[in-house]
């Protein structure tokens, strides 16, 4: 398939959404190591404070607009600064970096595991799970056009997508 160009109407429809590129993943990964990270270890899971304590690095590293390797390495560099600095509120910061650099082996972890095994693609990784998907006749169009435009009733999951329609980006734990 041929790449095209993304029409103007579709890049600028939602503004406050994660551009894309290099330069600005470089810009992220600066924010979280210097001013947003601190927060991490405490606002990972909570969809209040993710957005201003997680890395928010996913799609770059998805798309590979920065790599792995650059941002293992810049964290390394960071938690040594502050490593040699024994300020008492470094404690906080390498709490978070550690933290971090444990959720991104994990991440790791599963691109191997997707890898390895392919077919968990298209089966539930519970056994148990997989006879309540898939039967025959079970789409439901008006559900999926409820769960894709974040109008479930249910207001987690709307949050989530409504968030992940307006930002591009959800955390992990989200997801």
């Amino acid at each position: 398939a041929e790449l095209i160009e993304i029409p103007l109407e579709q890049r600028v429809d939602r503004t406050e959404r994660q551009q894309g590129g290099e330069t600005t993943a470089l810009e992220i990964l600066r924010s979280f190591l210097y001013h947003r990270g601190v927060g991490f270890s405490k606002g990972i899971s909570s969809p209040n404070s993710s957005w201003t304590s997680c890395s928010r690095l996913s799609p770059y590293l998805t798309w590979g607009q920065i790599s792995l390797r650059h941002v293992v390495q810049a964290l390394q560099e960071r938690q040594a600064q502050l490593k040699t600095q024994k300020c008492r509120s470094d404690d906080r910061w390498l709490r978070s970096f550690t933290a971090f650099s444990s959720r991104v082996h994990w991440r790791s972890h599963f691109i191997q595991k997707l890898e390895s095994e392919p077919e968990m693609e298209q089966r539930d990784v519970n056994a148990a799970f997989q006879p309540l998907r898939r039967q025959p006749g079970d789409w439901n169009e008006c559900y999926y056009q409820a769960w894709s435009t974040g109008k479930t009733g249910y207001p987690m999951m709307d949050a989530c997508m409504r968030c992940l329609h307006r930002h591009g980006w959800v955390n992990f734990r989200m997801r």
